[in-house]
């Protein structure tokens, strides 16, 4: 017999605005007994629904978000769907522009005392340790349990306990393949070697080599022509009991794909990565969105180029980067997706001991200052893990060609009220900038690729721009074997060119391969 439910009574993850409510049924809820559910509450149809595969959760649609803004009519609401005999547990969803994020049951603990000490602790709230992450505990609750409550009462507890967080889920929905129409940023699918004009650097210095590779956290890595030669066999840790080859893809999980490209993809149609012939390492930690039985609400049958969607999971982030720290191979992270959630101490932790290995080289970790769109109390400010102490943390720019044929860097930030939404607009605090407009790309073969032919031509944002700066980083290495991993950061940073008046300055290849050739 299951144990109570409780109705998240005040969760740091505001649910605001309420347009989605997260549904885990209780064992064994037949397809019938699901379908029902939604049937006569202000929730629709449940062939409207979304599926979150692996953490067993149905995403439903309010009918009227808007009747639920009035004090305390979530909350009935949500207390409502709770005593329903097939619900396990709700789970409300705060939405920042297009990214949604809720807890989904789970916690996150770092331990400061033996495992024996912490698994009494949590035995204590009927919790049990699913994983341990690299020194942060992934803690499964019972559905009668608040994740909230449960992370205070641990940190009554600091002899035992570090930090307790909930664990967190992200939901990235993308209304259209396709960027806006910028034509002040050039013609679309523009070949980022030339972008940044590394065939005098390669020319001199060399291009990448296999050695040094380049670990891709992302939704996986297609094996495409251009990268196949590159690729080496990485981790699922969205499928932790079978760890499958992360390219084994499904459609619309292209964003893996079109980072690594960008890294590091062999000379092909129309452009060459910026480290062609260094490794790419897959790591998967996020999984297509299936939308429900493919129906778009108020839109009919779904077109599945136009309403796609991935999600991620804070822990397998936290994992993934534990797992490729660990790589002697991996000499670069590239991490193209934030934490929407509350700032993370356990994200923050696992970096830390990342960057601070001394059984081997340390990593360099390399992730997306975010876009605007992505919302937030301060939508210039970047987004973690980029917001964290010692990652480099890359916002984007877009090459504006002027009428007499020379041609310069502009950038757009939230407060601009120009359409940001493809623009890495987030420049408070971001380390370096990089090319992130209208960029051409590898993409996923076949039907399983977001365009007809094996190649994006308008990958955007600020999920651009890292991979970029990963992969310039990846080429001084190879070019450099001999300088430490630090001074090769230090040269790409101080050797960025400076721009306007709070912005950060541009990424420049050859000055930074320049100095260190010189010895700096």
């Amino acid at each position: 017999m299951r144990s109570p439910r409780s109705t998240p009574a005040s969760p740091s993850i505001s649910p605001i605005p309420p347009r989605f409510v997260a549904v885990r049924f209780a064992e064994p809820a037949g397809l019938g007994a699901r379908q029902s559910f939604a049937e006569h509450r202000d929730l629709l149809p449940f062939r409207a629904r979304l599926e979150l595969p692996g953490e067993k959760f149905t995403l439903f649609r309010w009918k009227d978000p808007l009747a639920l803004k009035p004090a305390g009519a979530l909350t009935r609401k949500l207390a409502e769907l709770a005593h329903d005999p097939q619900v396990e547990r709700i789970a409300p969803i705060r939405a920042a522009g297009l990214t949604h994020v809720f807890s989904p049951g789970r916690i996150l603990v770092g331990a400061t005392a033996g495992h024996a000490d912490l698994r009494e602790l949590v035995s204590r709230h009927n919790g049990h340790i699913l994983r341990d992450l690299g020194g942060t505990f992934l803690i499964e609750l019972p559905a009668s349990a608040e994740p909230e409550m449960v992370c205070r009462e641990l940190l009554n507890h600091p002899d035992i306990v570090r930090f307790a967080e909930p664990d967190v889920v992200t939901l990235q929905t993308f209304e259209s393949k396709r960027a806006p129409a910028l034509p002040d940023a050039g013609d679309g699918g523009q070949d980022i070697s030339k972008l940044l004009d590394l065939a005098p650097v390669w020319g001199r210095f060399g291009r990448g080599v296999p050695r040094v590779g380049i670990a891709i956290l992302d939704d996986g890595v297609d094996a495409h022509p251009a990268l196949r030669l590159a690729l080496r066999l990485g981790v699922d840790v969205t499928n932790a009991a079978a760890m499958t080859k992360p390219w084994v893809m499904n459609a619309a999980e292209f964003h893996g794909t079109a980072c690594a490209g960008l890294a590091a993809a062999l000379p092909s149609t129309g452009f060459t990565g910026v480290a062609p012939g260094c490794a790419i390492i897959p790591y998967r930690i996020a999984q297509r969105l299936k939308l429900g039985d493919g129906v778009v609400p108020g839109n009919g049958p779904a077109d599945p180029r136009e309403e796609q969607g991935t999600f991620s999971v804070l822990s397998n982030l936290i994992w993934a980067i534990g797992l490729a720290a660990g790589d002697p191979g991996v000499a670069v992270i590239n991490i193209s997706s934030n934490n929407h959630g509350a700032p993370s101490a356990a994200l923050a932790s696992v970096i830390r001991t990342a960057l601070n290995r001394s059984d081997r080289p340390p990593v360099l970790i390399v992730a997306s200052t975010g876009d605007a769109a992505d919302g937030g109390i301060d939508p210039n400010a970047v987004l973690e893990p980029a917001g964290i102490e010692g990652v480099i943390g890359v916002a984007g720019a877009a090459w504006r060609r002027n009428d007499d044929g020379s041609g310069e860097w502009v950038v757009k930030r939230a407060d601009d009220g120009l359409d940001v939404n493809q623009w890495g607009a987030r420049f408070d605090g971001a380390s370096i900038m990089a090319p992130a407009v209208h960029l051409r790309t590898t993409d996923p073969r076949g039907a399983n690729g977001l365009v007809t032919g094996d190649f994006e031509t308008d990958f955007n944002g600020t999920s651009a721009a890292a991979p970029v700066v990963a992969g310039a980083l990846a080429l001084l290495m190879s070019q450099f074997p001999l300088i430490s991993r630090e001074r090769v950061r230090k040269a790409l940073l101080t050797g960025a060119t400076s721009g306007r008046a709070g912005e950060p300055p541009m990424l420049n290849v050859r000055v930074a391969a320049n100095a260190l050739a010189g010895g700096g």
